[in-house]
């Protein structure tokens, strides 16, 4: 049998591609300044969820 390779999956820059982030999520993070996937990597969730509060916005925990 041969064994199948996947090739490396590249990363994701665009918020709105991130899987289990609705474009909602997305527009929220992008107003405080978070709009790229690797922002949102360096920040993390609970900075970013913050983040969001603090500009006005109402995230759902989902957000998380």
């Amino acid at each position: 049998q041969k064994t199948r390779i996947r090739p490396a999956m590249k990363p994701v820059n665009d918020l709105s591609k991130l899987r289990n982030l609705g474009a909602k999520s997305a527009k929220m993070l992008a107003k405080t300044g978070i709009c790229t996937a690797q922002d949102l990597r360096q920040l993390g969730a609970v900075q970013a969820y913050l983040r969001v509060i603090e500009s006005g916005s109402k995230p759902s925990l989902n957000l998380l």
